[in-house]
């Protein structure tokens, strides 16, 4: 007796440690705000679009590089081996110096390249604006992808939660049944169809913890969450949609990110060819230079430094090569129209894109004043039923019918709003949002 009072105090006070564990640790609630916010700080994908924009920045940089004066510093030293004086005519000459030393800066600066700098530098600035579309990108295409597994943890919630409800309700009236079968008020047909039917939902209620397993999974895995245990708010607010579909053709087309992005590699198209074009021109530069040399150039009877400076002009002109230019300048026009035809493909693709969801937003939205309309009815419904089931005037098969109903509609409306709020995500990444 003594031993197992024990063990019971030893339970006790173990589930009172565990109750304060739990106390100390409660489950996380995260908003889609914070989930979005996790998601950017944390994401790989979206680190490396940032590290792409400065490289496209670093680009620029190199090609600005071109046209900036080109500053170099030489120097040079020569040890030669030791000569005789040289004899000649009766004169005698000093021989070449063992040592001889030289130094100098000189520069170099573009002054014309037939375009082909102005358009490699605008080429360069397409590059870096290409690049922060795509990090933009990445930032619209990790928020749809948040939202919407936001929202489908949302609907497994509430699903888990009215599969929960409906087997409570199936179970008490379990329990009555039996109590009516024990005094003989019902058939055991009656009591067997009661303890079928809360079987069948229990079966529901754990595939609905399974699913709500998975989808929680699936959001901590995209929003990056530390925590394998955490809640949603699952209230899946209706959004109506005020603009037309006319409207978001007109304005979403030219802003779909695959259309930004054609547009973009079309003008780096064209910045080829102009740089191409540019090579047919003659390319001139600006040169000068300082610099000394020790011992002096051959004539100067002097120990020292001898210094003095130029300038000048740098002109070069390739006037043929074979057609090596005429054949670039062809390819490089070639692609300008691919382009230019894939810029096309690129907009009726994406207005496909735009109409497909909107309508699915639209359908979502139909539906769910159906749904609304169907739990209210539903609700009244099981209302009548269990008054009916308790005056013994209907079976438990009626009422549990009415439970049915009463579920599938709510999980319906539920369903329906997800629908709405996915299709509204995928709505927003397609006309180019970046909220």
């Amino acid at each position: 007796m003594k031993f197992r009072t024990a063990v019971g105090l030893c339970g006790a006070l173990a589930g009172l440690s565990g109750a304060a564990h739990a106390a100390e640790a409660p489950v996380p609630r995260y908003t889609l705000e914070d989930c979005i916010q996790s998601a950017l700080t944390r994401d790989g994908g979206r680190q490396n679009a940032l590290r792409d924009e400065e490289i496209g920045a670093a680009r620029i940089a190199q090609v600005r590089a071109q046209v900036l004066p080109d500053l170099k510093a030489r120097g040079a030293y020569t040890r030669l081996e030791k000569q005789d004086p040289m004899v000649f005519g009766g004169q005698t000459f000093a021989a070449t110096p063992d040592e001889q030393w030289s130094a100098g800066l000189d520069a170099e600066q573009l002054l014309y390249s037939g375009g082909s700098v102005d358009a490699a530098l605008r080429a360069a600035r397409i590059y870096r604006e290409e690049k922060a579309l795509a990090r933009r990108q990445a930032e619209a295409r990790l928020r749809r992808d948040v939202r919407l597994a936001y929202y489908d943890l949302a609907l497994a919630q509430r699903a888990r939660d009215v599969r929960a409800a409906s087997l409570e309700q199936l179970e008490n009236l379990v329990r009555q049944a039996e109590q009516k079968f024990a005094a003989r008020a019902i058939s055991e047909y009656d009591l067997l169809s009661a303890r079928v039917r809360a079987g069948n939902e229990r079966t529901l209620y754990v595939a609905a913890e399974r699913d709500l397993a998975l989808a929680r999974a699936a959001l901590r895995d995209r929003a990056r969450l530390p925590e394998e245990r955490f809640t949603v708010a699952d209230d899946l607010p209706y959004i109506p949609e005020a603009a037309s579909l006319e409207d978001r053709l007109r304005q979403g087309v030219p802003a779909h990110w695959d259309a930004q992005r054609a547009e973009r590699d079309i003008g780096l198209r064209q910045a080829d060819v102009r740089a191409t074009q540019g090579a047919y021109a003659p390319a001139l530069r600006a040169v000068a230079g300082y610099g000394g040399q020790k011992p002096p150039a051959l004539g100067f009877d002097d120990d020292g430094w001898q210094w003095g400076w130029s300038v000048g002009l740098k002109a070069e002109w390739s006037l043929w090569n074979g057609g090596r230019r005429e054949a670039e300048l062809r390819e490089k026009r070639l692609e300008l129209d691919k382009a230019r035809t894939t810029r096309e493909d690129v907009e009726r693709a994406a207005a496909l894109e735009i109409r497909a969801a909107w309508l699915d937003m639209a359908h979502a939205a139909t539906a769910l004043v159906a749904a609304r309309e169907t739990v209210g009815l539903a609700e009244r419904g099981l209302e009548i039923a269990r008054v009916r089931y308790d005056n013994g005037l209907a079976t438990y098969l009626e009422f549990s019918d009415a439970n049915l109903a009463l579920s599938t509609a709510r999980l319906a409306e539920w369903s329906a709003r997800r629908d709405h709020l996915a299709a509204r995500a995928r709505l927003d990444y397609a006309v180019g949002s970046e909220e």
